[in-house]
């Protein structure tokens, strides 16, 4: 359209050109006229006004002259005109003639790809301008990626066809040029089960094939699960939570049994954590059915703890496989979702003397409230009854040793010799280090004491002993050995 608009115009514009031309001619013929005219006037008057008129004659002739000149010029550029727009006339011909052709073949195609009443309105849509580079660059691309996934999947003997979507005869072909690009394009065949599947075609396949290969797992897992977390792990989860409750419960007798000077009564609790996911059991319900015997869980126990710690599996494995450190393995993932120890949480709660309300749960805020020999009973008395606890486990000969570095700092005597009292209960071997701590306490029943001294930040350092017997601390002279 637009291109027959301008040579509608570039028509018109020759037409008023030639127009213009033929007035110039008749203005010279008329000025020729006139010339023939002065020339019979010149015989009919006599000399002088002959002359006077010849004169004026050649004045006039000269500027008719002149403007025959311009005119010729002017006649000589709009005759470069009149070509150079004919030129572009014939260009603009050829280039429709050449757009006509394409249209007629772009309906096809279009025709072919968007099956539309409205295609107009469709083409809008898109209103995509024609780029063959692009064309070209999005073709290269699509065998680069095919070739990618060539070595990914073998097994479908991957292959890639160069369809047409009109059949063309090969001079229309090479008459549409860079155009006919758009009938060609490439499409990624795979080979399964002895059929030819498009690229969507394989991947709805493989997604079936894996849904059901899923199925079948989870009801093998299933059965997998129910033997060994019913069977062998479960019996070493149920002996270690049944061990690691025990050890709550003497915790707990050893710090109600403890008196000391604050007045301050502690006390531990391992609370199941409660559950985040709705396909898990919750450590209540999961402790609760792992503690039953084997023998006397439904069917629905059995299918519910294989399908929570299948829940569990999975979730390492997902998480295994967004890892891009490649540092954590599925083991390691399945390891700590099988860790029974993150399905519980400590709460310790206190109490005061001679106050009747319940124990309460002791807070980071509460703890901030204690007195310096507060917080030190709060610290040190629940680790005491913990290190115990796990040396009841052991055998008789067994050294029972706690270390501590800057032992009991901050606290005011009367409660560190609570705490070494503490100490001397439970019957630890213990070193402690401290810059200003002796240990001579009367409830440390024995004890050695060394004293470091560094004079004078030299690179030498001299040990004082001392004894402790209860009741004295004794100096001992150096030692020597024969």
């Amino acid at each position: 359209e637009t291109l027959g608009d301008t040579i509608a115009s570039l028509e018109e514009e020759i037409d008023e050109l030639q127009h213009e031309i033929k007035e110039i001619s008749a203005e010279i013929t008329k000025q020729e006229r006139v010339i023939v005219e002065n020339l019979k006037q010149q015989k009919l008057v006599n000399v002088e006004e002959l002359q006077q008129q010849l004169l004026r004659a050649k004045d006039e002739q000269k500027e008719r002259e002149s403007q025959l000149i311009d005119l010729r010029k002017e006649e000589l550029r709009l005759t470069g005109v009149i070509a150079t727009n004919y030129t572009q006339l014939q260009m603009q011909e050829a280039q429709l003639e050449k757009n006509q052709f394409q249209e007629a073949y772009w309906h096809q195609l279009c025709h072919k790809r968007f099956v539309t009443d409205d295609l107009l309105s469709r083409v809008k849509e898109v209103a995509l301008p024609e780029d063959n580079v692009k064309l070209r660059d999005l073709s290269d691309r699509v065998i680069r990626q095919f070739n990618f996934i060539v070595d990914q999947l073998g097994n479908y003997q991957p292959k890639i066809l160069n369809n047409i979507d009109v059949e063309l005869p090969e001079e229309i072909e090479k008459k549409l040029g860079d155009f006919s690009q758009y009938n060609h394009y490439k499409e990624p065949i795979f080979v399964a089960d002895n059929q030819n599947h498009s690229t969507f075609e394989l991947l709805d396949k493989l997604v079936s094939q894996q849904m059901i290969l899923q199925d079948l797992s989870k009801k093998e897992d299933e059965k997998l699960f129910k033997t060994i977390i019913l069977e062998s792990v479960g019996k070493v989860l149920r002996s270690r939570i049944q061990q690691s409750l025990q050890w709550v419960g003497q915790m707990n007798e050893l710090l109600k049994s403890r008196k000391n000077s604050s007045g301050l009564t502690l006390s531990i609790q391992w609370k199941p954590v409660t559950s985040e996911n709705a396909n898990d059991l919750g450590t209540a319900k999961l402790v609760e059915l792992l503690q039953k015997p084997v023998e006397i869980l439904s069917e629905a126990d059995r299918q519910a703890i294989a399908h929570h710690f299948q829940e569990k599996v999975y979730y390492a494995q997902e998480f295994t496989s967004n890892q891009t450190d490649e540092q954590t393995t599925l083991f390691q993932a399945i390891t700590q979702a099988l860790d029974y120890r993150d399905w519980f949480q400590f709460e310790m709660k206190y109490k005061r003397a001679n106050e009747g309300y319940s124990p309460q749960v002791l807070s980071d805020s509460q703890f901030n409230k204690f007195s310096g020999g507060e917080k030190a009973i709060a610290m040190y008395l629940p680790l005491f009854a913990a290190v115990y606890s796990r040396y009841l486990d052991a055998e008789e000969w067994c050294p029972r040793v706690i270390t501590l570095d800057e032992a009991f700092a901050g606290i005011d005597d009367e409660n560190i010799s609570d705490l070494f009292e503490a100490c001397e209960e439970l019957g630890f071997n213990y070193v402690m280090n401290s810059q200003a701590l002796f240990g001579d306490y009367p409830t440390v029943s024995s004890l050695m004491i060394y004293e470091l001294l560094r004079p004078q930040n030299t690179n030498l350092v001299t040990p004082i002993r001392y004894h402790w017997d209860g009741q004295t601390k004794h100096f001992l002279p150096e030692q020597t050995y024969g």
